[in-house]
């Protein structure tokens, strides 16, 4: 009885290999999957998803050409990363600082995730959500599709003792005059 079976199995196995060589040749002989011809159909139903949303395109008044609108460009908010930092004194366990004066200096970029360059018209730093003027060493401009290195360097007075939470923002605007109307439109915000 095992053996029968077996050979039922096999003799099975056989007609699927020859149905799949029989589908092979079809395609290649060119022939394509329509109804009645021997290549299976898949999905002959219609799309459950609606259609993809056009692209829109977010246009101002281009003041050089009278008239004529300037394209918006796309990406996200230019922005600062910042990567490293350096203390002196050390905070305690990494993140307590005491009350005291401290070195402060800060690394990161500035990231440009648009096809337009952009101007650095500045960079404001915090410390716990409090006004800090160190000296900010950046370049003037970023161009598209790229970074540039970012160093922000000073001291804080720090007037009692617990963790400090260091922020940056940036101050930019786009190189092409024709795009100052476009400030941040169409730009999606970077987290």
């Amino acid at each position: 009885m095992p053996l029968r079976w077996l050979g039922s199995v096999c003799a099975a196995g056989a007609l699927l290999v020859g149905a799949g060589v029989l589908v092979v040749q079809d395609l290649q002989a060119g022939g394509a999957a329509t109804p009645g011809s021997r290549v299976p159909l898949a999905n002959q139903r219609p799309s459950p998803l609606p259609p993809a949303p056009s692209e829109s395109v977010l246009t101002v008044p281009d003041p050089a050409s009278p008239g004529g609108r300037a394209v918006c460009p796309t990406g996200s908010v230019p922005s600062i990363m910042l990567s490293g930092s350096r203390f002196s004194p050390a905070p305690k366990g990494g993140s307590e600082f005491a009350a005291g004066t401290y070195t402060v200096d800060l690394t990161g970029q500035i990231n440009n995730e648009t096809a337009e360059p952009l101007i650095v018209d500045g960079v404001h730093a915090s410390v716990n959500g409090r006004a800090w003027h160190p000296a900010v060493h950046a370049p003037h401009t970023v161009p598209p599709y790229s970074s540039a290195p970012i160093r922000v360097r000073g001291t804080w007075t720090n007037s009692a003792p617990g963790p400090l939470t260091f922020g940056t923002s940036l101050a930019w605007s786009w190189q092409n005059p024709a795009l100052a109307a476009c400030q941040e439109r169409g730009l999606i915000p970077d987290d």
